[in-house]
């Protein structure tokens, strides 16, 4: 009996993105990260999980900055096949200042699965999540 390797997969953000005012969006833009081979992706929003695997972990890390003068209140989530998986709790951020924020659950994944990373602000002034390879969603 022959058994496949789980096949790792992960994306990470294409530039910066302006985030909206008080309701969770999906993030867009990411590129599959060439250092996991085999990575897809669905659109621009969403990660393909490319094998079954009991407790994967995800992990979606993004960097958040706040560009008004003012604090703001920043949220983000991780979602499986549609479904909120892990939230992060609001944290202020200070103006011009810049917050990482990273979700991390394990659970089971299948083949085909679709993970997306949002993101909402307290207010859409000056809002942005930057782009570069530590703002990234992984299974493993």
């Amino acid at each position: 009996m022959v058994f496949a390797s789980f096949l790792p997969v992960s994306m990470y953000k294409d530039g910066n993105h302006a985030i909206p005012g008080n309701t969770f969006t999906d993030v867009p833009d990411w590129i599959a990260d060439p250092a996991y081979t085999g990575t897809t992706l669905d659109g621009t929003t969403g990660l393909v999980v490319a094998s079954n695997k009991t407790g994967a972990t995800i992990t979606g890390s993004v960097r958040i900055q706040n560009g008004s003068a003012i604090s703001r209140t920043y949220r983000t989530q991780l979602l499986y096949n549609g479904a909120i998986i892990a939230t992060h709790a609001s944290v202020s951020v200070s103006a011009g200042k810049t917050q990482t924020f990273t979700l991390q659950v394990t659970q089971d994944v299948t083949a085909g699965a679709i993970i997306k990373l949002q993101a909402a602000a307290s207010s859409s002034a000056g809002a942005s999540l930057l782009g570069g390879a530590d703002s990234y969603v992984r299974v493993t």
